[in-house]
């Protein structure tokens, strides 16, 4: 047994999302050869079969944005695509980092899983026992798919959320995406870190805490005593996202991070317990 050197509250609450992270490994089913997209596609040149092979883009969503091409003549800026009725906030931040305006496409599947939680046209889709990598973006991208589609219930923790004020900020779309489930009637569910000794992630997730309850999203805080480093998130007493992404813009965006999506209604509702205890 690995003897790791921390207090005994803090092995408590790291030790649950370990457990999960390594089942999941060991009992992963067999991955497909095509992996996550790499490259860029030139928007103002790309036909309707490559820009399928986007994430969240189908057929009628790949017409419509040529249809607004031939309309308008070539795309100036990527904010243009927004402007296609098919073509909404989510879907504009999850292809934006795999197009440009003008120069030689190269979009191309890497060498990788390809166990994406998204299918061919942008929807959320795993059966009963389905565990899925979700590197680096490919979280952010499924999370916010997930909790846009939430119907009945979120719970998560994170050791540290934090957003910041530019439009594109995916922390802050997150915060709103947690809102606008709660104005569903979404039951929402959130419990952060309270450090004892780290002043500058308190006021990080003490802002975002505020930003949740103007949008009446229940928020707690875990003693100052325990360490939560936990990153959970179950929604609909169904999914299980775990792993090492926080909410901040570098996990999100930048920073090589591995988190696995689970659909296990058995282990979502085991880790909802887990939640539950946190004080």
């Amino acid at each position: 047994m690995i003897s790791i050197p921390e207090k005994r509250t803090h092995q408590k609450h790291l030790l649950i999302p370990a457990i999960l992270l390594f089942t999941a490994l060991l009992f992963s089913p067999a991955l497909a050869a095509e992996g996550p997209l790499t490259g860029k596609l030139n928007v103002n040149t790309a036909t309707v079969e490559e820009l399928m092979r986007l994430p969240y883009v189908g057929e009628a969503r790949a017409r419509a944005i040529i249809d607004y091409r031939k309309s308008h003549g070539h795309y100036t800026s990527l904010e243009q695509l927004t402007a296609s009725k098919t073509v909404g906030q989510s879907t504009y931040e999850a292809i934006k980092p795999y197009l440009m305006i003008s120069g030689d496409s190269t979009l191309a599947a890497g060498a990788g899983d390809g166990n994406s939680p998204l299918t061919a046209d942008g929807l959320f889709s795993t059966k009963a026992g389905d565990i899925r990598v979700l590197a680096d973006r490919e979280y952010y991208q499924a999370l916010l798919l997930a909790i846009d589609n939430a119907k009945e219930r979120i719970d998560m923790t994170m050791f540290l959320f934090k957003t910041t004020g530019s439009p594109q900020n995916r922390p802050a779309r997150l915060v709103r995406a947690l809102g606008e489930a709660r104005d569903r009637g979404v039951d929402v569910r959130v419990i952060l870190e309270q450090s004892d000794r780290d002043g500058d992630l308190n006021a990080e997730n003490q802002r975002v805490a505020e930003q949740l309850r103007k949008r009446r999203v229940r928020v707690d805080f875990d003693s100052p005593e325990n360490t939560t480093h936990a990153k959970l998130v179950v929604i609909d007493h169904r999914w299980l996202f775990t792993g090492s992404h926080n909410l901040t813009e570098a996990a999100l965006s930048h920073n090589r991070e591995f988190s696995l999506l689970i659909d296990d209604p058995d282990l979502a509702n085991h880790a909802t317990a887990y939640l539950m205890k946190i004080k």
